[in-house]
C-alpha cells in the first residue's frame, strides 16, 4: 500500500495596459485569478516481476484533488461625464473534492546501493455531463 500528496497554488495578477472603454463607461482596475490543487493518491499494489536491483508493480486506488478557484477584481468606472465611481471589489471563489478512480504500472530501479529510480504511469478517468477526461 502507498500514498502519496503534493499541493500547488498559483496566483496571476492582471492589469490593462491602458483603460478599457465599453458603451459610454471607461474600466480601469485589476484581475486576479488563483488555482489550488492538491492531489492525495492512494494505491494498493502488486510486483510483477523484482530482483535484485528491479521491482516491477501494478496498483489500483484512487486520487482524491481538492480543486479551489477564485477570481478577484477591482474596477474604477468612469462615467460620461467623467465622474469616477468608487472602486468596486469582487471576489468569486468556487471549490470541489473530486475522487477519481486509479489504475497504474510502476517500475523501480536501484543501480546501486545508494541510488534509484522510479517511475509511475497512472490512468485516471471522469466524466460528469459533457466533461470528461
Amino acid at each position: 500500500m502507498s500514498a502519496d500528496y503534493f499541493r500547488s497554488n498559483n496566483v496571476i495578477v492582471a492589469e490593462p495596459d491602458e483603460p478599457i472603454e465599453w458603451e459610454d463607461y471607461v474600466f480601469d482596475g485589476t484581475l486576479e485569478l488563483g488555482v489550488g490543487i492538491g492531489v492525495l493518491r492512494t494505491m494498493v499494489s502488486r510486483i510483477l516481476s523484482h530482483g535484485d536491483k528491479h521491482e516491477l508493480g501494478i496498483g489500483i486506488g484512487f486520487h482524491i484533488m481538492p480543486i479551489n478557484i477564485y477570481i478577484e477584481g477591482k474596477a474604477v468606472l468612469i462615467d460620461p461625464e467623467g465622474e469616477e465611481f468608487a472602486p468596486v471589489f469582487e471576489k468569486q471563489s468556487v471549490s470541489v473534492t473530486a475522487p477519481l478512480p486509479d489504475i497504474g504500472l510502476y517500475y523501480n530501479w536501484a543501480p546501486t546501493p545508494k541510488w534509484y529510480f522510479g517511475a509511475d504511469i497512472d490512468f485516471l478517468y471522469i466524466a460528469i455531463g459533457d466533461y470528461k477526461g
